[in-house]
């Protein structure tokens, strides 16, 4: 088959309107990002260096989406150096198959009538195309608002348990520090009791000192005046004994026990912390 020359015409004869379909490209070439048909304008087709198209609009903003004067391909992720669209040249060879197949167009205008009903129908496919995603769209957010909202529930239950939870633990704590205080009480009253226990321990142990002393001193009596003496000694000593003797009615020491065992009796009558299920 021959080559067609620059006016879609085949060399030696005139193509005819099956030859010309075959030639001519429906869709020259379209932006893989926004789909739209590229042109000479606002979707100018724009190579970058990995090979891959863009046009103008969606270019600008692959720039602006850069990263320290670099760009990424949306197709193959290749990175490239680029602050501006402008530096990137024009895709040619795009343009030059969008004015061949304006060309044949023009020399075949019922190839116009086909593009036009086939123009209509994707864009009637892509209607639809986009009703169905809406509606795929709609239910999942139904979904997640319905999700989000028992989450939010499960939550307030459980932040209700928690509040219960800490003033049971407050109550336990008020309740043990109550005892703290009782039992800093009982045990001031017995350290009371145990002080003046070993001060009359020491006062006893004085007196059996005492009382041997006297003891080696009546058997060492020679006259008369010695036995005086010593004899004056033992009345005074019998005295102090006396008084000395007197500090068992102080033992027990009632107050300090029964607040001893009134402590001990309510230590039983705290509730233990409830096990958490």
């Amino acid at each position: 088959m021959e080559k067609p020359n620059n006016n879609g015409r085949l060399q030696g004869r005139t193509c005819t309107e099956e030859e010309a379909a075959a030639l001519c490209l429906e869709n020259p070439g379209e932006c893989v990002v926004c789909r739209e048909t590229y042109d000479d304008r606002d979707h100018q087709p724009r190579i970058i260096p990995c090979g891959h198209t863009y046009c103008y609009q969606c270019l600008a903003a692959i720039v602006r989406q850069g990263k320290n004067g670099f760009i990424t391909c949306h197709c193959c992720k290749a990175s490239h150096k680029g602050t501006c669209a402008d530096q990137f040249p024009i895709n040619y060879n795009i343009v030059a198959v969008m004015i061949k197949n304006k060309e044949i167009r023009r020399l075949y205008p019922a190839l116009n009538k086909n593009q036009t009903s086939e123009g209509a129908s994707t864009s009637g496919g892509k209607k639809e195309s986009k009703k169905k995603e809406m509606k795929r769209r709609k239910a999942e957010m139904k979904r997640e608002k319905k999700e989000k909202r028992d989450l939010q529930t499960h939550l307030c239950q459980y932040q209700a348990q928690l509040h219960k939870w800490e003033a049971e633990h407050l109550q336990y704590m008020h309740k043990l520090h109550a005892m703290v205080e009782e039992n800093k009480a009982a045990l001031f009253l017995l350290e009371q009791v145990s002080a003046k226990i070993e001060a009359q321990q020491a006062a006893g142990e004085e007196r059996d000192e005492k009382m041997h002393d006297l003891l080696r001193r009546m058997k060492s009596v020679s006259t008369a005046q010695e036995a005086v003496k010593v004899i004056s000694q033992v009345k005074q000593y019998r005295e102090e004994e006396r008084d000395w003797e007197e500090c068992q009615e102080i033992f027990p020491d009632f107050n300090a026990l029964n607040k001893h065992m009134q402590v001990l009796s309510e230590r039983f009558q705290v509730p233990l912390p409830r096990k958490y299920l």
